[in-house]
């Protein structure tokens, strides 16, 4: 019954997921009960951050088409709103990576590990 729960809130995310998240088989990870409880509860967290980022993203892009707007065009404010998304993705990036390899044994890292690029934030 657990697992049949577990299929359908991966099958449920996907329907309602605007990320691709699941494309990926976590079946074949053969997490235990406890694991799956842990990935769901790193998985939602991760979702609210990206959300956040997502948002901080469209913050920035308006952020430069001002900039591009403007009499003269400065490079410097440019490349740091660049940089302070991309830091703030990647931090989101290998704080959910870490929590999940933390998670997983060695042999399910190894599965996990050929799906990573999946994960990365866009």
């Amino acid at each position: 019954m657990k697992k049949a729960l577990f299929v359908f809130f991966i099958l449920t995310c996907m329907l309602f997921s605007d990320d691709n998240y699941f494309s990926h088989d976590l079946e074949d990870l053969h997490l235990s009960g406890q694991q799956k409880e842990a990935f769901e509860n790193i998985l939602k967290h991760h979702r609210d951050e990206v959300k956040i980022y997502r948002k901080r993203k469209k913050e920035s892009e308006k952020l430069k088409q001002n900039l591009f707007l403007e009499e003269v065009f400065d490079k410097e404010k440019f490349a740091k709103i660049n940089d302070q998304v991309s830091s703030f993705g990647a931090n989101i990036e290998g704080n959910f990576l870490y929590e999940i390899h933390q998670l997983l044994n060695a042999k399910q890292r190894k599965k996990f590990a050929k799906d990573v690029e999946e994960w990365e934030i866009e």
